[in-house]
C-alpha cells in the first residue's frame, strides 16, 4: 500500500522509465490493489505497454484485493525504457500502480541433471530427512550452485550425472561394504575415504575435487549406501525399454474413441526418436519456421513426408512443462481438427514433438499481411470454412474428451492451415484437463501461489477472459470467450489491439462502428465489393459478439456456436448459389470443392 502510485485524476496514461545498462530478456512483475472504492458509474481500466508494446489489456484491480500480472521474457535493447500504463477510453479513473518488480533473464548453460539421478537423490533427502543440507535446484546446474555433497560429471552433448554422494560427518561409522566397492566398476571413484574428507554436519565442502563415495565408515552408512545404490537400479529398470514408451503420469484422460496411452502407442504406432535421428529428420535443424516460449520449431522430412519438428530449448522450464502436458494430451485426443502427432523425441535433455507439416502457416498471417508479400487473402467463404474448423477442433475438447480439456490459448495464430486451407487447432501446451469440478483446477490465491506457477496467468494477452481479473477461474466459457476474438479477427483483419494512439481493442472498435451502424466498413476492406453477403457478416457479427459478452453465462457453448457457423456457411452458399458469385479464388476452386463435400452440417461423429 505504502508504494502505490497514482497519477492525477485529469490525466489518462501513467509512465514509468529507467535507464538500462544491459539489453537481454527481462520479465517484469506488475502488482496491483485498487485503493478506492469506485462507485457503480466510476471504472478504472488500463492498457500495459513496455516501450510501446502490450503487455496486458483492459485490466481492471479489484478493491483491497492484491494481484499480479507478470510478462513473458521481454527483449530489450540497452538504454531508455518506458512502461506505460494506459486508460481505456471506458475508464472514469486513471491507472494506477503498487509495486513492480524486473528481473533480468539468464539463460542456464549445460544440461540438466539426469532424470533418473535427480529422482534418486531426492527420494533420499526425503527417507533420510537431511535437513542440514540446502538442496534446492538442479542438483548439478549450473556447476557453480552444485548441490552440497554432490560431485558431477558434466557433458556438453549429455545430461549431467552424479558420480557421488558425501554424507561424512554425520556420525556414521562401521565398515564399507564390498556391495558399495563394487560400484568402482560403473565409474564411481571409492579411494579417498579418510577422515580428512569428512565436512562439517551443516555443509559440505564444494571445493573436493577428489570424486568421493559417502560415508565416513558405519553399518548404518552401508544400509544407508545400499539403499541408495538400490533406489537408483529399481528406478533405472522401471523404465520402459519400448521404444514409444514415457512417463505419462498425472492427467487421467480418456478420449471417447482411444484406450489409455500405450493402446495408443500400439495404435497409433507412435515412435520415439533420438535427438541424432531429429537431426537428420531436420537436415541438422537447418530450417526455423516458427519460434515461442518453449523454443524452436523446424521444418523437416520424415520417411519423405514434411514435418514440422517443435524442439525444446534447453533453458525453458516452462517449457519442459509444456512438452509433457503437450504429449500427455496428444495421445489420447484425435480429431481431424487438432493437430496431428506423428513421432516425438525425449532423449536426455533434448524433447521435442513432431507434427503434421500444415503448409499455409497460421490464420494471423493470412489475415494480416498482402498480397505484394506472398500472403493469400482468404475470401469470406474460406473465413467461414476455417471458423467452423477450429470451433469443431474446441468443441471436441470441450465434449469429445472425458474429462473435457480446456485449451487456455486459443487465438490466430494457433490455428493452422494445411495446403488446402483446411483448419486445425494446434499448440496444447497450456492445455489444461478438468474433472467433475472444471474451474476448482485453476483457482489463483495470489497470497500463497508463487508468482510463475501453473496457478498464474496462462494465454495471450488481448485473448484471455475478462472474468479472469475478477473471479481467477478459467473454463469452457473462458475458451468460448478467446475464440470469439479470433472470429472477430477473421471478420475485420484488425490486430487484437491496435498500434494507433487510442490503441482500441478489437472489440471496442467493432463495437464503435456497430453503434454507428457502420457495418461496411467493419469487413476486412481486402475483400473484393459483391464477394461477400452482408447477411452472414451480421450472423458472423453476431456470434462474435455473443462469445465475448463480459458475462460467461451470457456466452453460448462450443456446441451451439458450431451449429450456428454452419447455419451462416449454408446461407452463404444458397445466395451465392443463387447468384453465380465466384468467392474462391481460382487457383483453388479444385480443392475448395472437394473440401467443401467433406463438411459436416450433422453433429461431428466422436
Amino acid at each position: 500500500m505504502n508504494t502505490a502510485h497514482v497519477v492525477d485524476k485529469d490525466s489518462r496514461s501513467l509512465g514509468i522509465t529507467w535507464e538500462s545498462l544491459e539489453g537481454g530478456k527481462y520479465k517484469f512483475y506488475f502488482h496491483y490493489t485498487e485503493l478506492e472504492n469506485l462507485q457503480p458509474n466510476q471504472s478504472r481500466q488500463f492498457n500495459t505497454f513496455l516501450n510501446g508494446k502490450l503487455l496486458d489489456s483492459l485490466f481492471s484491480p479489484l478493491y483491497l484485493s492484491d494481484f499480479t500480472i507478470y510478462s513473458y521474457a521481454e527483449e530489450i535493447q540497452p538504454g531508455k525504457q518506458k512502461i506505460s500504463l494506459n486508460s481505456t477510453p471506458n475508464s472514469t479513473s486513471p491507472p494506477l500502480i503498487n509495486a513492480l518488480e524486473i528481473y533480468r533473464v539468464h539463460n542456464l548453460l549445460g544440461q540438466e541433471t539426469n532424470q533418473n539421478d535427480v529422482e534418486a537423490i531426492s527420494e533420499v533427502k526425503a527417507v533420510y530427512e537431511l535437513k542440514n543440507i540446502e538442496w534446492q535446484g538442479d542438483p548439478c546446474g549450473p556447476e557453480d550452485y552444485m548441490w552440497d555433497c554432490l560431485n558431477c560429471n558434466y557433458s556438453a552433448n549429455h545430461s549431467s550425472r552424479i558420480v557421488s554422494l558425501n554424507l561424512s560427518g554425520n556420525n556414521f561409522t562401521g565398515p564399507i561394504p564390498d556391495a558399495l566397492l563394487e560400484r568402482r566398476k560403473n565409474g564411481i571413484d571409492t579411494n579417498n575415504w579418510n577422515s580428512t574428507n569428512a565436512c562439517p554436519s551443516n555443509s559440505c565442502g564444494k571445493n573436493n575435487k577428489s570424486f568421493v563415495v559417502p560415508l565416513a565408515a558405519s553399518l548404518s552408512g552401508l544400509l544407508f549406501v545400499c539403499f541408495t545404490i538400490v533406489v537408483i537400479i529399481w528406478r533405472l529398470k522401471r523404465k520402459p525399454h519400448n521404444k514409444a514408451a514415457i512417463n505419462l503420469e498425472g492427467e487421467n484422460v480418456k478420449s471417447e474413441d482411444n484406450n489409455e496411452a500405450d493402446e495408443s502407442y500400439k495404435n497409433n504406432k507412435m515412435e520415439r526418436y533420438t535427438y541424432s535421428e531429429i537431426g537428420k529428420v531436420t537436415n541438422n535443424f537447418q530450417k526455423v519456421i516458427g519460434e515461442g516460449g518453449f523454443g524452436k520449431v523446424y521444418h523437416g522430412y520424415l520417411n519423405g513426408v514434411e514435418v514440422a519438428v517443435k524442439m525444446l530449448s534447453s533453458s525453458s522450464l516452462q517449457g519442459h512443462r509444456q512438452f509433457h502436458a503437450e504429449l500427455k494430451l496428444l495421445l489420447r485426443v484425435h480429431h481431424k481438427n487438432l493437430t496431428t502427432l506423428v513421432g516425438y523425441c525425449n532423449d536426455g535433455s533434448n524433447v521435442g514433438l513432431i507434427y503434421e507439416y500444415m503448409a499455409m502457416g497460421n490464420l494471423r498471417s493470412h489475415l494480416s499481411g498482402n498480397r505484394s508479400s506472398g500472403i493469400i487473402i482468404l475470401s469470406w467463404e474460406q473465413r467461414l470454412l476455417i471458423a467452423i474448423d477450429a470451433a469443431q477442433g474446441l468443441e471436441y475438447l470441450h465434449n469429445g474428451c472425458k474429462p473435457p480439456i480446456i485449451h487456455r490459448d486459443v487465438k490466430s495464430t494457433n490455428i493452422l492451415l494445411n495446403e488446402k486451407f483446411q483448419a486445425k487447432l494446434g499448440d496444447f501446451g497450456l492445455s489444461k484437463v478438468f474433472g467433475n469440478n472444471h474451474t476448482s483446477t485453476f483457482a489463483v490465491n495470489t497470497t500463497t501461489t508463487p508468482v510463475g506457477m501453473s496457478a498464474s496467468i496462462a494465454g495471450t494477452l488481448g485473448y484471455l477472459d475478462p472474468e479472469y481479473y475478477t473471479s481467477n477461474w478459467l473454463n469452457e466459457k473462458s475458451d468460448v470467450y478467446s475464440f470469439g476474438i479470433v472470429l472477430l479477427e477473421i471478420i475485420t483483419a484488425r490486430p487484437v489491439v491496435a498500434t494507433t494512439k487510442e490503441n482500441k481493442h478489437i472489440i471496442e472498435w467493432v463495437s464503435s462502428m456497430i453503434a454507428k451502424g457502420d457495418i461496411k466498413s467493419i469487413i476486412d476492406p481486402r475483400l473484393k465489393q459483391g464477394t461477400v453477403d452482408i447477411n452472414t457478416v451480421w450472423k458472423l457479427i453476431e456470434i462474435s459478439m455473443a462469445c465475448v459478452s463480459k458475462t460467461s453465462n451470457n456466452r453460448p457453448t462450443m456446441s451451439r456456436v458450431v451449429t450456428d457457423l454452419k447455419e451462416c456457411l449454408t446461407t452463404n452458399i444458397t445466395r451465392n448459389n443463387s447468384s453465380n458469385v465466384q468467392t474462391t479464388p481460382e487457383y483453388l476452386t479444385d480443392s475448395h470443392e472437394k473440401y467443401m463435400a467433406s463438411v459436416e452440417f450433422s453433429p461431428t461423429a466422436r
